[in-house]
């Protein structure tokens, strides 16, 4: 579960999501999804499914954006 304290709002997280989300707040500073495809306890696959996993990662990111848990930073 994650609270959004600007919104009241709180969520319920599946596994992955709740993953990105920790990795990314255990992170010192924003990081892109090619840096949390690295930190991520991710199953080691082929090209094709790294690709996979990179889409998995963009979905929960724009997910959490939705939401107000994040905010993108352009670097």
């Amino acid at each position: 579960m994650v609270r959004n304290a600007r919104t009241g709002s709180t969520h319920l997280l599946e596994r992955f999501p709740a993953e990105v989300l920790r990795t990314m707040m255990d992170a010192d500073g924003p990081m892109s999804v090619s840096e949390l495809e690295a930190r991520l306890s991710l199953p080691a696959t082929g090209d094709e499914d790294g690709a996979q996993w990179s889409t998995a990662i963009e979905e929960v990111l724009q997910n959490f954006h939705r939401l107000g848990l994040i905010e993108p930073v352009h670097r």
